[in-house]
């Protein structure tokens, strides 16, 4: 245990994920160079927001929207308040305790979350598709002993829970009447919890990686990252489109490429009267949909690079500075290059990896890849970029997926970007297999818009769009492309059976 590691004025006792955190020198160098990144020593993240929302006098303002149910901040306060209560007074739980949360994108899974860091815990959030196999590694690694768990996904949970003896209770909620259930157990509180009085350096949320790259890694943030992060990317893409905003009406959507692709015909045909703002989220934005989107709607879709590690979005642009083809320039408040392998900056229109030093940083539980993530005081997401002069930030891809051919360095985004230009695939991979003398042979994996794809007719598309080494030597077409338990394409899947 070292003692230089506590926060000044922690108020979390369950010091679990305090003792694991990498120690200093292995940490990335934090920069709070804008007046709003500095946050108090003092800050319990749920306190400040909804603090700041009850002193412009907007608490009877919706906060939480469903097709069933609109809350206002008061209403969510109130339970936020209760589920507090429910977590320290049944169930014991003391500051530093983490709480595993199961649930898709609902009102119970965003006020449970809300609950759990107010009562100055650790929200451990996980995606809907896991499995008891992912669950139980979690549970393990972080040592829960309570869950909220979304009572539509109680099943694989309950198979974790069965096959562990660390985790002791699974509250079901989105279950309204049942003993036991969150809703029920809220209802015999009085709404009445003061804030834990958290360090803004105690731990608010730790998020597993998604494992595509090996085994999950788990991202530790605490109340200041969440809070810097809340004044850094909102306020760059998202203030000046909020004055423009019905608000009743207005929707803000975030989604990845595949689904806008999926949805641009209906869009285009049924009008989006009350959509404003557009997110990609997820996977790399190609240009091609980028611009089938703005055509359907009218809207220029926002993009953006964050990672796990770096809790949120490092790079992105407001909707009138978007450049075709590049994700944007760095958030203010952060810094990014892009380096060599020996973290020399490269030339503008290198290809090289990014670096990123900002009010955010890696600090994963109890893992040596810390120091593969983190390089003298540098984060490293692993993805490969090209900078123009102007301070565009172009995605190549990650930097384990660049393709090396006949003496070239290819993105495969770039080779996705035509396959999709050319409207015949809805979905596609471009992936460098190993051969002798070349390096790597490019084959593109494609889904096919309405049913059949005409290779022959595609091919012919590429080879006048793109440079000859650049052309797939084969093009394997699928039903459907296998996807990770965070909504990715599964390149290492695909590059395993094309490999076989």
């Amino acid at each position: 245990m070292n003692d230089t590691m506590y926060p000044c004025n922690s108020i979390q006792t369950d010091r679990f994920v305090h003792d694991r955190l990498p120690p200093h020198e292995q940490r990335a160098e934090i920069r709070f160079d804008l007046p709003e990144l500095r946050i108090a020593d003092q800050a319990n993240l749920v306190d400040v927001l909804l603090g700041h929302i009850e002193t412009r006098g907007f608490m009877d303002k919706p906060f939480l929207r469903s097709d069933k149910i609109t809350l206002t901040y008061a209403d969510a306060s109130d339970r936020i308040n209760r589920i507090a209560q429910v977590l320290t007074e049944d169930f014991g739980l003391v500051p530093g305790n983490r709480v595993l949360l199961r649930g898709g994108n609902s009102i119970g899974m965003a006020l449970a979350w809300l609950g759990v860091v107010k009562a100055g815990m650790i929200a451990v959030a996980t995606m809907p598709l896991l499995r008891a196999k992912e669950l139980g590694e979690v549970i393990e690694k972080a040592q829960i002993h309570v869950a909220l768990c979304d009572a539509m996904l109680m099943d694989e949970l309950s198979i974790a829970k069965a096959q562990t003896s660390t985790l002791t209770a699974v509250v079901p909620f989105n279950l309204m009447n049942d003993a036991g259930s969150l809703a029920v157990l809220s209802s015999q509180k009085d709404g009445h919890f003061k804030p834990c009085l958290t360090a803004a350096d105690d731990v608010a949320m730790m998020a597993f990686t998604s494992g595509t790259t090996g085994k999950p890694k788990a991202a530790v943030h605490t109340h200041r990252d969440v809070l810097a992060a809340c004044q850094a990317w909102p306020h760059h893409v998202l203030e000046a489109m909020v004055r423009l905003i019905n608000e009743t009406h207005a929707t803000i959507v975030y989604t990845a490429p595949t689904f806008y692709r999926q949805m641009a015909p209906f869009a285009k045909q049924a009008g989006t009267p009350t959509l404003r703002i557009c997110v990609s989220a997820g996977e790399a934005l190609p240009d091609a949909t980028r611009q089938l989107w703005k055509d359907a709607t009218g809207i220029e879709m926002l993009d953006g690079i964050g990672a796990t590690e770096m809790f949120h979005i490092f790079i992105s642009s407001r909707p009138a500075d978007v450049r075709r083809g590049a994700i944007g320039k760095v958030v203010p408040g952060y810094t990014a290059k892009v380096v060599d392998d020996q973290g020399i900056e490269v030339p503008l229109g290198t290809v090289g990896k990014l670096a990123i030093i900002g009010p955010t940083s890696c600090k994963y539980l109890d893992d040596a890849r810390q120091t593969n993530y983190v390089k003298d005081g540098w984060n490293y997401p692993g993805d490969a970029f090209v900078q123009d002069a102007d301070g565009y930030f172009f995605f190549q891809a990650r930097a384990d997926d660049m393709i090396k051919t006949s003496g070239y360095r290819v993105s495969p985004s770039e080779i996705e970007e035509a396959a999709y230009a050319t409207g015949m695939v809805r979905d596609a991979v471009a992936l460098g297999v190993e051969e002798v003398g070349i390096g790597h042979r490019i084959v593109l994996i494609a889904t096919a818009v309405d049913g059949i794809l005409d290779t022959t007719a595609l091919l012919t598309a590429l080879r006048q769009a793109l440079p000859l080494y650049m052309v797939p030597s084969l093009i394997d077409v699928r039903d459907e492309l296998p996807r990770s338990p965070n909504g990715k394409f599964d390149r290492n899947l695909l590059k395993a059976q094309v490999s076989a």
